[in-house]
């Protein structure tokens, strides 16, 4: 399946603009310690947990 962030920056973005590697790590990162929410149509990645 892959980064479900990722793969919905490279659909957001014009071809002509390349991911840069960092913003690849850092978006693994994010979905590696969970920091994030799904709703209906987006994944919404987080720097830090989100506290309620």
């Amino acid at each position: 399946m892959g980064n479900k962030l990722i793969r919905q920056l490279e659909q957001n973005l014009p071809a002509e603009i390349a991911i840069p590697h960092e913003i690849k790590m850092l978006y693994q990162w994010i979905e590696d310690h969970n920091l994030f929410i799904d709703t209906d149509t987006h994944r919404i990645g987080f720097y830090i947990p989100m506290t309620n």
